[in-house]
């Protein structure tokens, strides 16, 4: 289970759109 790994994508997708969302 790479649950560590969806977590990061899905922090990586926040960050990104809290950045284009600005």
């Amino acid at each position: 289970m790479c649950v560590l790994r969806s977590i990061h994508a899905l922090r990586r997708i926040i960050s990104i759109s809290s950045l284009n969302s600005s």
